[in-house]
């Protein structure tokens, strides 16, 4: 019989004393981002049990919500913090797991499962895993089986391998290999999940002033952008967000309830993260049109100027001439005056230069392209420094 998970209605906590017990606690109070990531760390047993997990930690909280005050209590018996960011937190069969996650200087691909007798965590050995992958990027438990999506280096670059880990039986089953995976929406899924159930997960996208919140259906791989949640601030302990059978609440910090059923009505946006696998009938065909169209290829390119095909992609990826390359470097500087004075995260410095929509190698080579060319007119200046937070992220201060 599968597991199946509660839907568990968030209690309404006072965060603050929470951290206060929990400061108590540990030795390093500051390596605690708890505004930022505390309910994207905090998973539910049932209505009174929860357990934190801090992000970029190996720590492990217990909390009793029943109890006035909350009781606070640290299971894991070690004193130091390690390094554990981006990892997917689950309960299954009453145990607590971590799947993946990044250190400092590398990352991880195993599944560890706190050991309630040894209080540590312990490395899940699982049979057929992938030796090669070096990272999960996401994953969600669907009943017994835990889904993942793992980076497999390749010559220089990354391949994405979708696949279910079976926790029963504790076998990998590799289902394919995917194409055209967009990274960002992928890592979406890894640690920034604020709540759970049988067929949903609920994500937190924290921007600089509030917060988004995202519908990820576990089961069609599809996220959902509702016009009920488009509005909803950060929540606080007090409020909440949470979905039970066909309907999503948001509780605000007085305790005021909202809902509505999740319907097409509502929802103005989806997203597949994994497209369907096509049938063999349709690959075949594919396939063949896709030789009778490289042979039409091959006669069109002997019939036509190479030098016209190679002005045409350049025309494509770069501006015509030097006066469209000054003019755009001229209004990226423009749109950069607003910020001058501060210093940018890599998203942020993205969205100015306006190059987030590409892929990550892209967004790359054009944010180091853009940021000579506009160093070189000397109108600005842009430095790149390492983040205070995370020595392994790179900000950009603007002068």
């Amino acid at each position: 019989m599968a597991s199946t998970i509660q839907a568990i209605i968030p209690p309404r906590i006072d965060t603050q004393f929470i951290q206060q017990k929990i400061d108590s606690l540990i030795l390093e109070k500051d390596i605690i981002q708890f505004k930022s990531d505390f309910f994207s760390s905090l998973i539910y047993l049932n209505d009174s049990i929860g357990y934190y997990n801090p992000e970029g930690t190996l720590h492990l909280f217990e909390l009793n919500v029943n109890r006035n005050p909350v009781s606070v209590k640290k299971l894991s018996i070690s004193k130091y913090h390690g390094h554990n960011f981006r990892r997917c937190l689950f309960i299954y069969d009453s145990e607590i797991y971590s799947a993946g996650g990044e250190g400092l200087f590398n990352t991880f691909s195993g599944i560890l499962k706190f050991d309630r007798t040894l209080n540590e965590w312990l490395l899940l050995r699982l049979s057929g895993f992938p030796k090669m992958s070096s990272k999960i990027n996401a994953a969600w438990l669907n009943g017994d089986s835990l889904n993942v999506i793992l980076t497999i280096p390749s010559n220089n670059s990354e391949s994405y391998l979708y696949g279910k880990i079976d926790l029963k039986t504790r076998t990998y089953l590799n289902i394919r290999k995917l194409e055209n995976l967009n990274r960002a929406d992928v890592e979406r899924i890894g640690g920034y999940v604020v709540h759970e159930t049988q067929h949903f997960l609920i994500l937190q996208i924290r921007l600089e002033t509030k917060c988004r919140y995202i519908l990820f259906n576990k089961e069609t791989c599809e996220e959902i952008s509702t016009t009920f949640f488009k509005e909803v601030p950060c929540i606080d302990g007090k409020s909440a967000v949470y979905a039970k059978n066909d309907f999503i609440y948001y509780r605000d910090s007085n305790g005021n309830l909202d809902s509505v059923q999740l319907s097409e009505n509502i929802i103005y946006q989806k997203k597949g993260l994994i497209q369907n696998e096509e049938s063999s009938d349709t690959k075949i065909n594919y396939w063949m049109l896709s030789i009778v169209l490289f042979t039409i290829l091959v006669i069109a390119l002997f019939k036509s100027l190479k030098t016209k095909l190679l002005t045409s992609l350049a025309k494509y990826s770069f501006p015509n001439t030097s006066s469209e390359h000054d003019e755009l470097i001229s209004e990226l500087e423009q749109r950069l005056l607003a910020s001058r004075g501060a210093t940018l995260v890599g998203a942020s410095m993205d969205e100015i230069l306006k190059i987030s929509q590409y892929a990550s190698d892209t967004i790359r080579a054009k944010r180091s392209a853009y940021i000579k060319a506009i160093n070189k007119r000397g109108v600005l200046r842009i430095i790149r420094v390492r983040s205070e937070k995370d020595k392994r992220y790179f900000e950009y201060k603007i002068e």
